[in-house]
């Protein structure tokens, strides 16, 4: 996949401010799954603290869905089933950047807050991205006690 320089400029603008201000990330807001997915085009280049369910994260795959249900459907892998397929499309991806796979390994299948940059590149007419697309790069990761969250 290749960035285009704004996304990169957008990219180098946001480790800045994750060194600097901590603070200021997710600044944008809270927003769920499906919000983003709604809103990809007219956020890209935008941070947010993303919230919903992570699914597995390693190698070519790792994305954050809006159900419990979804995440689980799709680690079970039944690959050649409607509803693997249907939960597939209501997901994030999350694309692969230094140790968050790492961050991420003790919080799979479980409800999370993701602070990301928000990516339309692989949406749209001219989307197409592959195996670990980037709709999501993230900053920080963070359980959300599901005691204190509905699904």
């Amino acid at each position: 996949m290749r960035l285009r320089p704004a996304l990169l400029f957008g990219l180098a603008s946001a480790f800045a401010l994750t060194a600097c201000a901590d603070s200021k990330l997710g600044e944008e807001g809270e927003v769920s799954v499906t919000e983003v997915i709604d809103n990809i085009a007219r956020w890209d280049g935008k941070i947010y603290r993303v919230h919903g369910w992570l699914g597995r994260c390693e190698g070519l795959d790792c994305a954050i869905y809006a159900t419990r249900n979804d995440a689980q459907i799709v680690a079970g892998g039944d690959y050649e089933s409607d509803a693997w397929s249907e939960a597939m499309d209501r997901r994030l991806s999350i694309a692969s950047i230094g140790d968050f796979d790492d961050r991420a390994a003790p919080l799979q299948l479980q409800k999370v807050e993701l602070i990301a940059l928000v990516s339309a590149e692989c949406r749209g007419w001219n989307g197409g991205c592959t195996d670990r697309a980037s709709d999501l790069y993230p900053f920080d990761i963070k359980l959300i006690n599901p005691a204190n969250e509905a699904e």
